[in-house]
């Protein structure tokens, strides 16, 4: 009998105690924010409000895969300024370019993937009516997969009312943290689902994955949400580390271990 090792190790990933020592390992391991001065938790979450958060990270796609790897990771160079959509040259799915745009073009309140949330959430539009969800039809029926890898219009729809199911508990329950939500059972995924972003040299928070829960607390006009932070221009550090030495009195989110701020 020939055994499935693709479907033995997806099983593997997907299995408790495969998560529960994955976890373990990410908790322990040597983040490169420990080589500077000032103390800082590389899973902690903080809360900022949604409006801070309108700009992209300008590393390249997909941002969305291999995420645990960029927990305390710092970087220096110019990725922070960059604006333009880039996609590995390794990546299986560079044909999906259309998609990206949809998402990642331009500022995030201007996407096309916002701004139709927007449409369905605040003005009632159907989903099949906005231009996010059209241009994704558009593309299942020419034989291309759509958002959330739906490879017919039912399944893009049926992700459309897992939106919906997400809004609406939000809505009448309030936004809640992944601890509280108990989808998540260690702590790895719990941070990896929460709205993830990047800090530029500037300090700017820069929009990495999660971004439906972001819409949707900017369409609900919420005061503040929970955050965590993946990777660190090499220049904030710096500026972090001269925060913490002189005791300089000034706000930002990534402060939140020093004692003065």
């Amino acid at each position: 009998m020939q055994i499935r090792t693709d479907s033995i190790s997806r099983k593997l990933r997907n299995s408790y105690i495969y998560n529960r020592v994955k976890s373990y390992y990410y908790q322990n391991k040597s983040y490169d924010v420990y080589s500077y001065d000032a103390p800082i938790n590389p899973f902690k979450t903080v809360f900022v409000n949604p409006d801070k958060i309108n700009q992209f990270t300008g590393r390249p796609l997909p941002l969305w895969i291999d995420k645990e790897n960029c927990i305390g990771q710092v970087q220096e160079g110019d990725w922070d300024r960059n604006s333009d959509l880039i996609i590995e040259e390794d990546y299986d799915h560079r044909e999906r370019r259309w998609l990206y745009e949809l998402i990642f073009s331009g500022k995030y309140d201007e996407t096309v993937f916002h701004k139709s949330f927007a449409q369905h959430f605040e003005h009632s539009v159907k989903w099949e009516e906005t231009e996010f969800i059209k241009k994704n039809i558009q593309k299942i029926e020419e034989g291309n997969r759509g958002w959330k890898s739906s490879e017919s219009k039912q399944e893009l729809l049926e992700s459309c009312k897992e939106m919906d199911r997400i809004f609406q508990k939000i809505k009448t329950q309030g936004y809640k943290q992944q601890k509280e939500l108990k989808d998540a059972s260690t702590l790895l995924e719990r941070k990896l689902n929460e709205v993830l972003v990047d800090i530029g040299r500037k300090g700017d928070l820069l929009l990495v994955d999660n971004r439906h829960r972001l819409s949707m607390a900017k369409i609900l006009d919420l005061e503040q949400i929970p955050i965590c932070f993946l990777t660190r221009h090499k220049e904030w550090m710096e500026t972090r580390d001269s925060v913490y030495h002189n005791e300089i009195h000034r706000k930002h989110p990534d402060f939140s271990e020093f004692k003065n701020t």
